[in-house]
């Protein structure tokens, strides 16, 4: 079986917004809360159309999450908000890297030319 490689790779800080935040098992959200990153799967077939829409789909539903935080009394709306906002800037560059024919985020880092470690 070929190992696929991630679209994204969530921090810790990432992975437990999106346990806090997730709407349920279809959200991509989920699935970074599930798993720490976004790869296609089973449902997914690994194309650069498919690491496209998923990674998008992604970025929609963390922009979801920026217009609820305000609503809810309970958490920490700063810390929230920054992880959310810097985590959005992070996957529209993943969107444009796909875009550009980049598989993953770090393809991305790396063609900006950002030094990236493995």
């Amino acid at each position: 079986m070929q190992r696929i490689t991630p679209i994204y790779t969530a921090t810790d800080a990432e992975q437990h917004l999106a346990q806090d935040w997730h709407g349920g098992q279809n959200t991509m959200l989920h699935a970074v809360a599930s798993t720490g990153a976004l790869a296609p799967g089973a449902a997914w077939r690994d194309t650069s159309e498919n690491r496209w829409n998923l990674a998008a789909m992604l970025g929609a539903e963390l922009r979801d999450v920026l217009r609820e935080i305000p609503k809810v009394s309970f958490i920490d709306h700063d810390a929230d908000t920054a992880t959310v906002k810097a985590w959005i800037c992070k996957i529209d560059a993943v969107t444009d890297a796909l875009e550009d024919g980049l598989p993953t985020f770090t393809d991305a880092l790396r063609a900006a030319g950002v030094q990236v470690t493995a």
